[in-house]
């Protein structure tokens, strides 16, 4: 495998078996997660995903994760007004902490996301990132990160929540919080559109934050989703790709659009010499720096359909 190809899945796939389209039960679920852990793909694999209130679900299955700790990134509760975010951020904070003292050594709950409300402003937002990180704060370790998840479509939002985020991480001198953003859903309205994802990666990417991806992510390419008629899904290795190469290229918003309209996976290419597209590339080096500086992880119900896909499209591998 390419070592540019090998730096942009490394690690790149959050398990999250128990949301939609799979709404798997969270035994399935997790007995999927410990195959794939065990499987010789682990190393695509990121966190298992879970809602704050299904940890307690997760206790019966810690025991058969052998090897490193499990490793748990915590969904809040979803709120629909300001005053609602602080408790909801708490409790899901309570209850990671439960199920890591109920699990030492064994489980990690070190990544949190949280859905900002509809609307909020830059001080709203402030206070939210900021009540966040008082509530994750350990006395010892690594630290914790929480992304907070913003609509893709509101450029305005999205410019706010980069620029908040950029501030709070420079006031601690560390990456401590970052950007959520949802690229599908169940209805045409929830893709958002070429245009606007490029619009938001140049917003993150020159704020120098930290972002990760959810919803409609489940194949490498381009295409129609086929339970949401009207609706174009967005390719994973075209918005991590694109991502890559803004980060190494500073490609502007127009540039990235035609990455991510790409259709055809044979044109973008992972060779021993990095990762190109039409005249744009970034070695593998520059791929890596960008996956750790920049585009983090994508979640998705389904960690199948990623690698059947990439093995059956064999995703661009070939010469430039």
């Amino acid at each position: 495998m390419p070592p540019s190809l090998r730096a942009l899945l490394d690690g790149l796939i959050d398990y999250a078996g128990l949301f939609p389209p799979a709404s798997l039960d969270l035994d399935d679920a997790a007995a999927r997660y410990a195959r794939y852990r065990s499987g010789p793909d682990a190393w695509m694999l990121g966190r298992f995903i879970a809602p704050a209130a299904r940890l307690g679900g997760l206790d019966p299955h810690v025991a058969r994760f052998a090897g490193p700790p499990l490793r748990v990134s915590v969904l809040a509760a979803n709120v629909a007004t300001t005053p609602e975010v602080f408790p909801a951020v708490r409790e899901a904070v309570a209850a990671a902490r439960a199920f890591e003292e109920r699990h030492a050594g064994r489980a990690v709950a070190d990544r949190f996301e949280i859905r900002a409300p509809t609307g909020i402003d830059a001080k709203a937002f402030g206070d939210l990132v900021a009540a966040a990180e008082e509530s994750v704060a350990r006395d010892a370790g690594e630290p914790d990160i929480v992304f907070h998840e913003v609509p893709v479509a509101d450029t305005r939002a999205v410019a706010m929540a980069a620029k908040v985020v950029a501030d709070h991480n420079q006031r601690l001198g560390r990456v401590a919080a970052g950007v959520k953003f949802r690229v599908g859903g169940e209805t045409p309205d929830d893709f958002p559109s070429v245009p606007e994802v490029a619009d938001a990666l140049v917003e993150v990417r020159d704020a120098d934050v930290h972002f990760k991806a959810t919803a409609g992510l489940h194949h490498p390419s381009r295409r129609p989703a086929p339970d949401v008629p009207g609706a174009i899904m967005h390719g994973f290795v075209n918005v991590f790709g694109a991502a890559a190469l803004a980060h190494a290229r500073r490609l502007d918003s127009a540039a990235l659009q035609r990455v991510l309209a790409e259709e055809r996976l044979d044109r973008l290419i992972f060779d021993d010499d990095g990762f190109a597209w039409n005249g744009y590339g970034a070695t593998a080096q520059e791929v890596a720096a960008a996956r750790a500086e920049f585009c983090t992880t994508f979640g998705s119900c389904s960690f199948d359909e990623p690698r059947d896909d990439l093995r059956a499209a064999g995703v661009g591998i070939g010469r430039r």
